[in-house]
């Protein structure tokens, strides 16, 4: 039976809720299969507003780090505010591993000059 890939983030945000980081990790491979990046990305927004979820949010973020850096980096501005809104703790996190990388960070600073995102802006400015 083939599950429509909607279901799969469904289903993440169900495992997650739970707790149940084996059958989050689970359906993340499934969600990276299917290979949407749109769809990978989205993940992000899942990521519990808390420091302890450790576990679940560094599968997630490693899984959406796999996806092209230019790709990557543009949706990450684009959906920010969504993101920090969701869970401010993990987007900083990824915005500081995206700071530590130099090509990365590069590429972010460029983007961001070409775009109007005050959120992302602010945060930066603070850390």
């Amino acid at each position: 039976m083939k599950v429509n890939k909607s279901k799969y983030l469904d289903l993440l945000e169900k495992y997650i809720t739970e707790d149940n980081v084996f059958k989050a990790e689970d359906v993340m491979g499934k969600i990276m299969q299917v290979g949407d990046k749109q769809e990978i990305m989205s993940m992000l927004l899942f990521i519990p507003d808390k420091p302890e979820a450790i576990e679940i949010a560094y599968s997630i973020i490693h899984s959406v780090e796999t996806l092209e850096r230019d790709y990557y980096v543009s949706s990450f501005i684009n959906h920010f505010q969504q993101f920090y809104s969701n869970s401010s703790y993990w987007a900083e996190e990824v915005l500081d591993r995206i700071i530590q990388t130099p090509e990365y960070y590069e590429q972010l600073k460029s983007k961001l000059d070409a775009q109007n995102n005050e959120c992302l802006r602010t945060v930066l400015s603070k850390m």
